[in-house]
């Protein structure tokens, strides 16, 4: 069976593909992406989440985490 993680990544991306990139679902693939060790894909997502959403406190809370790791 496929792992937690890719299951996670497909979901976050069957949103997107659905209903359009939002703060929640593109915070949710950073997540995926820096569980896998993958940090410079997180910050992306990350910091596309808080540009769409500069409010939502999640994406910028994590973009910190990643900055500061970088």
């Amino acid at each position: 069976r496929r792992g937690y993680l890719e299951s996670a990544a497909d979901e976050w991306i069957s949103v997107i593909q659905q209903l359009g990139p939002d703060a929640p679902a593109l915070t949710g693939l950073a997540l995926v992406a820096k569980a896998r060790e993958m940090p410079d894909d997180a910050l992306v997502f990350a910091r596309e989440a808080r540009q769409i959403d500069p409010g939502y406190v999640a994406a910028s809370r994590l973009v910190t985490s990643l900055e500061v790791a970088a």
